[in-house]
């Protein structure tokens, strides 16, 4: 390899937009390309040198290093998968090191000579036509092979003519009034998740009338927009497509849309009932805790004051495939948090995490299945499925121990 295909690649990878607007990421990159020792640097040496982390930086505390390796190693791996290097060099971050690899792309080899020169050239022909379609047939296997919108759930919601539904989960918010009017602060209810449910809560409750007021805001958690991003690309084509906010949907939609859900659970609104009642799963006390009914087993979130300290932790996920109430498609893609959310949309737009989910869910048409996720921060740092299995349509057994959010 030589030095000067090492630093076009370099270049290229600076030059590619790559590292973003981050100028953290940016310098965490230089300085795996050119550390100050010969040696590997150690984390600790990064985190004073790149992050501004004083002496009493600990690694067993702080995982900013990691956090930042995994997210470098991430995106060069897409990058390599968008844009092939013209100069046969692919840079990586090896795992478990701290340190800019560049690794060589093999070259195809050259086709052997023909061992007769006297071979009829109708044979060299037809040698090479049969050649040809064989490799033009495996390359088209590959490529549908690797195109998740191939694999279920994905070819699943093309199967059908109704329009498809996108709900993102938006979190509704209201304001609470003084006795002047003004608004002292927001509130956001698990509870109430539009203007009309605030107004029917207020019908049932005339004491609150004049203390809660529409204000009309909504938000969006993050990982709803990073789940978004990562399953455009695989709905449908020429199929009637509407993404609508949680907080505006209506639920004649079951009825007349397959219908996908991108969120938190806490998020799901109206859905809530659909999504769970053929389930083996229900919310526990909160919606960090999830409950396997078939097995007893509490499976329970930590993403609260973990998340917000600087510390990993443990969050889950949830992913379903069914029936809907008019034979329609629901989709569920949804976490606990954010992290589990994001990891959740990565794992079911991957080809491989989608043919490990098929072959743990016996290849099921509906099917769900739960996800273990370590977070930091708000990013998924690993993945990996821990319960999955076939279920039944939402409108088979509605009375399921699962349609009860919180369970009491």
């Amino acid at each position: 390899m030589s030095p000067h295909a090492l630093q076009d690649e370099i270049a290229r990878v600076r030059g590619s937009g790559l590292l973003g607007r981050s100028q953290t990421l940016s310098r965490f990159f230089e300085f795996l390309v050119d550390p100050p020792g010969n040696a590997p640097p150690k984390e600790s040496e990064i985190a004073l040198s790149v992050f501004g982390r004083g002496a009493s930086f600990s690694t067993e505390q702080d995982a900013v290093v990691r956090v930042y390796a995994h997210r470098l190693r991430k995106k060069l791996e897409d990058f390599y998968d968008r844009a092939p290097s013209p100069s046969g060099v692919r840079l990586s971050v090896p795992r478990g090191e701290y340190r800019i690899a560049a690794e060589p792309i093999a070259a195809s080899a050259e086709p052997s000579p023909p061992k007769s020169p006297h071979r009829a050239w109708w044979a060299l022909a037809g040698f090479a036509a049969a050649l040809l379609v064989g490799v033009l047939l495996v390359a088209g296997a590959r490529l549908f092979s690797n195109d998740p919108a191939r694999l279920p759930p994905w070819s699943t919601l093309a199967e059908t003519t109704r329009p498809l539904v996108v709900v993102i989960g938006d979190y509704y918010l209201f304001g609470e009034t003084s006795q002047g009017m003004e608004v002292e602060r927001l509130v956001r209810e698990f509870s109430i998740n539009s203007k009309d449910e605030l107004y029917a809560y207020m019908m049932r409750h005339p004491e609150a009338a004049g203390r809660y007021a529409d204000l009309g805001l909504t938000y969006l958690p993050v990982s709803t927009g990073v789940a978004l991003q990562r399953v455009l690309p695989l709905l449908p084509r020429g199929k009637t497509v509407r993404v609508i906010a949680a907080s505006s949907f209506s639920p004649d939609l079951l009825k007349s849309a397959d219908v996908l859900y991108l969120g938190h659970l806490s998020g799901l609104g109206a859905l809530r009932e659909t999504a769970f009642a053929g389930s083996r799963f229900a919310f526990g006390e909160t919606y960090d805790e999830i409950v396997d009914q078939r097995t007893g087993r509490h499976y329970q979130g930590r993403a609260g004051a973990d998340a917000t300290g600087g510390h990993l932790y443990r969050d889950y996920g949830y992913v379903a495939s069914f029936s809907g109430p008019a034979g329609n498609r629901i989709m569920i893609v949804a976490g606990t948090r954010d992290a589990s959310a994001q990891g959740v949309a990565e794992a079911i737009t991957d080809t491989a995490r989608l043919r490990e989910l098929m072959r743990a869910s016996g290849k099921a048409k509906a099917f769900e299945a739960l996800y273990e996720v370590d977070g930091k921060g708000v990013v998924d740092m690993d993945t990996r499925l821990v319960v999955a299995g076939a279920r039944i349509a939402a409108t088979e057994d509605a009375s399921a121990a699962g349609a009860r959010f919180p369970l009491s």
